[in-house]
């Protein structure tokens, strides 16, 4: 079961070992928070009511949810998955 570890605008990912499949847990947190944080900015524009600093601020803490989020329920399914294999 991975962990994630969030230091301010960073984030890191601590996954246990064993890890299957072509792209480790860190790769995929990495790959999915980036693509929420791209689509995310597109949105802003000028009517919005928040700088495009403050935008990103709230675009990067969403995309790091979201991407956490995911990757706990991709980990759960990989558990589901093992135990069923047993």
């Amino acid at each position: 079961m991975g962990r994630v570890l969030l230091m301010g605008l960073s984030c890191i990912v601590v996954a246990s070992a064993g890890v299957s499949g072509e792209e480790s847990v860190s790769a995929q947190f990495h790959k999915m928070y980036t693509e929420y944080l791209e689509a995310c900015m597109r949105d802003w524009d000028d009517a919005t009511h928040m700088t495009r600093s403050q935008w990103r601020r709230t675009c990067e803490r969403v995309a790091s949810e979201r991407a956490k989020f995911r990757a706990e329920q991709r980990d759960e399914q990989g558990d589901k998955i093992e135990r069923k294999q047993r």
